[in-house]
C-alpha cells in the first residue's frame, strides 16, 4: 500500500507540472495581429477565461502543497512515534501523541478535500470551454467568415472575368492604326479623336490587368490569412482539449489521497488500541505500518520540491 502510495505521489507531482505547462502559456497569450476583428473577438472570448483558470490552477495548487506539507508532517510523526516506542515512552504519552496525529490525518483528509473541488472545478470550466464555448464561439462567427469567403469567390471570378476580357480585346483590336496615324498625319488631323481611341482603350486595358492583378493578390492574401486564423483556432481547440484530459486524470489522482487519509484516520483508531492493550501481539505490524508511514514522507518532500521549482517560480507570469 505505502508502494502504491508512494507512486501516486509522484505521479501527481509530475500531472500538476505538465498540465501548468500546457496552462501556463495562456497567461499571456494575445491574439494574432493578423487576426480579423471576427477572429480577434473569438480568440480574447475564449483566452481571457483561460487565463482565469490558469490563475484558479495555481490556487489550487498552492492548496495541494499545503496538503503535502500536511502529509509530511504526519509521516514525521510516524517516525517520531516509532522513536518514542523504542525509548519506551509511557502508554499514555503515546496514546496522546497518536490523537494528535488523528486529528492531522483528518485535517490532510479534509485539506485532500479542498484540493479535489479546486481541480473539478477547474476542469469543468476548461472542458466547458473546450466543448462548447469554443464550438458556440466558433459557429457564431462562421457567418461572418462565410461573407469573407463568398467575396474571395467573387474576387476570383472578377479576376478571371477581367482576364478573359483583355485577352479578347488585345487579339481583336489591331494596334497597327497607331503606327498608320503617325504616317498619314495631318491629313487626317479631322479623325484625331478616331485615331485616339486605339490609345485610350490601350490605356484602359493596362488599368483593367492591374485591377485584375490586385483583385487576385488581394483573394490570395485573404485566403492565407483565414488559414492561419482557423489553424490558431484549431490549436486552441487541442490544447483545451489535452488540458481536459490533464485534468480528469489529475482530480482521480486527489481523489484517491482522500481515501487514502480516510484510510489513516481509521488505522489510528486500530494504533491507539494497539498501544492501550500493551500485550505485544500486534508489536510487528505495528512497527511495519509507522514505518511505510515514516517512507513516504519522502515522496510528499519530493512533490512539494518538484511542484514549487516547476510551478510556483512560474505563478509570477499569470
Amino acid at each position: 500500500m505505502s508502494e502504491d502510495h508512494h507512486s501516486s505521489i509522484l505521479k501527481l507531482a509530475d500531472s500538476a507540472r505538465e498540465t501548468f505547462r500546457q496552462l501556463e502559456p495562456f497567461c499571456n497569450a494575445q491574439p494574432s495581429t493578423k487576426c480579423n476583428e471576427s477572429q480577434h473577438q473569438i480568440i480574447v472570448s475564449i483566452i481571457t477565461p483561460i487565463r482565469k483558470q490558469a490563475i484558479a490552477y495555481c490556487t489550487a495548487i498552492n492548496l495541494s502543497l499545503d496538503f503535502s506539507q500536511r502529509g509530511s508532517s504526519f509521516c514525521s510523526d510516524a517516525k517520531a512515534l516509532q522513536d518514542m516506542r523504542r525509548r519506551n515512552v509511557s502508554p499514555e504519552e503515546l496514546m496522546e501523541f497518536v490523537e494528535r496525529m488523528r486529528q492531522k490525518a483528518r485535517e490532510a483528509q479534509r485539506s485532500a478535500g479542498l484540493v479535489t473541488d479546486a481541480f473539478i472545478h477547474v476542469k469543468k470550466v476548461v472542458i466547458k470551454l473546450g466543448e462548447k464555448e469554443l464550438p458556440r464561439q466558433i459557429a457564431r462567427v462562421e457567418s461572418k467568415l462565410q461573407h469573407v469567403r463568398e467575396s474571395k469567390n467573387g474576387h476570383e471570378r472578377l479576376g478571371q472575368m477581367a482576364k478573359k476580357f483583355i485577352g479578347h480585346l488585345s487579339s481583336s483590336l489591331d494596334i497597327g492604326i497607331i503606327s498608320a496615324a503617325a504616317q498619314i498625319g495631318p491629313l487626317l488631323l479631322p479623325t484625331l479623336p478616331i485615331i485616339i481611341l486605339p490609345i485610350a482603350v490601350a490605356a484602359s486595358l493596362l488599368i483593367a490587368e492591374c485591377t485584375a492583378f490586385a483583385v487576385q493578390q488581394w483573394s490570395v492574401y485573404r485566403a492565407e490569412v483565414r488559414e492561419r486564423q482557423e489553424k490558431t483556432l484549431e490549436e486552441v481547440r487541442i490544447q483545451l482539449k489535452d488540458i481536459g484530459e490533464m485534468l480528469k486524470a489529475f482530480q482521480e489522482s486527489v481523489v484517491n489521497f482522500i481515501g487514502w487519509w480516510k484510510d489513516k484516520v481509521e488505522k489510528l483508531t486500530w494504533v491507539k488500541a494497539v498501544i492501550s492493550e500493551q500485550d505485544g501481539a500486534n508489536d510487528v505490524e505495528l512497527t511495519s505500518t509507522l514505518e511505510s508511514w515514516s517512507e513516504i514522507g519522502r515522496s510528499y518532500c519530493e512533490y512539494d520540491y518538484q511542484v514549487r521549482a516547476d510551478v510556483l517560480v512560474s505563478i509570477s507570469y499569470c
